[in-house]
């Protein structure tokens, strides 16, 4: 690998580390405190706190039955721009809803973001399966997503029992081989 190839990898790295933690901080203020803290004037943290710049849509995916599997949050593609991906794990018993306002944030900065409906994510499983909806969406020649996706650039996050499922994921899984950034908050062991 390239020194440059290197240091642009591991700045997507840092940048994705950073957003997720600032994001991950500000919605458990939401959910603790009911406000956003304090965060310093031209800090880092607050840069990553707003808006990313791209405008945020949304797909539902469903089964042929109807059931919903993924919610996906992604940038409004323009021309051939590709994105790299997060698969989120939901903490217990919550859904995409839970975290709308995280996930819609994480996509304003340049990510796919794909959540599955599951209220069980700890195995790690339905994570892997999201990461294998997009990676085959990316092949599809009639998916929305086709070629929109950096394979080489996948990372992970979960909350609580979610959090134990990207661990698990990354670990347990053949399809973690391609995960390369684990971010796990409020880890809770199943």
């Amino acid at each position: 690998m390239s020194v440059l190839k290197k240091r642009k990898w591991i700045l997507w790295l840092s940048v994705l580390v950073l957003i997720v933690a600032v994001s991950i901080t500000i919605f458990m203020q939401i959910i603790i405190h009911s406000n956003v803290p304090e965060l310093t004037e031209g800090s880092i943290e607050q840069r990553y706190a707003r808006q990313g710049s791209y405008h945020v849509k949304v797909e539902e995916v469903k089964s042929t039955s109807g059931e919903a599997l993924f919610r996906i949050y992604y940038p409004a593609f323009q021309g051939d721009e590709s994105y790299p991906i997060i698969s989120w794990g939901n903490g217990t018993g919550a859904t995409p809803d839970r975290y709308d306002e995280l996930l819609t944030h994480l996509a304003s900065w340049g990510f796919i973001v794909i959540d599955s409906y599951s209220k069980t994510t700890g195995t790690g499983k339905e994570i892997v399966e999201a990461i294998d909806y997009l990676r085959n969406e990316n092949q599809l020649a009639n998916s929305l997503f086709y070629q929109k996706i950096q394979m080489e650039h996948i990372g992970v996050a979960g909350h609580s029992q979610g959090s134990t499922g990207v661990i698990n994921a990354h670990t347990n899984y053949k399809s973690g081989s391609f995960i390369k950034t684990v971010v796990s908050i409020a880890l809770r062991v199943t």
